[in-house]
C-alpha cells in the first residue's frame, strides 16, 4: 500500500508540472518580466501560472510553504512601458478575478482571453 501511495504522489506531481508548463501563455519576454516583478513584490510567491495578453498579464501563484489549493491567489498587471509591469490587485481569490481585471478598466474582451481555462470569465 506504501509504494501505491508514492508512485500515485510521484505520477501526480509529475503530472502536475508538465500540467502547470503548459500555463505559460505570451511571449516570453513578458513573462519573464511579470515574473521578475511579481518576484520583487512577493518574494515568497510560487508563480504556477502566467498569461499576457497585449499590455495585461494574470498569474496564479501560492504563498507558503507546502501547497494547497486553498493558497491559490491571483496578480493583475499592467504593462507601464516597454518591459516594465505594475500590480493592478495582488492576492485575489479563485472566481472573482476576472471580475477585478473588468473593474480595474480591462476591457471585458482582453479580461475574457486572460481567464478562459482559469475559472471565473467574468461578465
Amino acid at each position: 500500500m506504501k509504494k501505491f501511495v508514492l508512485l500515485f504522489v510521484a505520477s501526480s506531481a509529475a503530472m502536475t508540472g508538465f500540467a502547470l508548463a503548459q500555463s505559460f501563455v505570451g511571449p516570453k519576454v513578458d513573462i519573464a518580466a511579470v515574473q521578475t516583478t511579481e518576484h520583487r513584490l512577493s518574494p515568497g510567491a510560487h508563480i504556477n501560472a502566467v498569461n499576457v495578453q497585449g499590455n495585461y498579464a494574470l498569474i496564479l501563484f501560492w504563498s507558503g510553504k507546502t501547497f494547497s489549493p486553498d493558497l491559490d491567489r491571483f496578480d493583475a498587471f499592467k504593462r507601464s512601458s516597454g518591459e516594465r509591469w505594475t500590480r493592478l490587485y495582488a492576492g485575489a481569490k479563485w472566481g472573482n478575478h476576472c471580475t477585478l481585471l473588468v473593474q480595474d478598466g480591462v476591457s471585458a474582451s482582453v479580461a475574457h482571453r486572460l481567464c478562459t481555462g482559469w475559472g471565473d470569465v467574468g461578465s
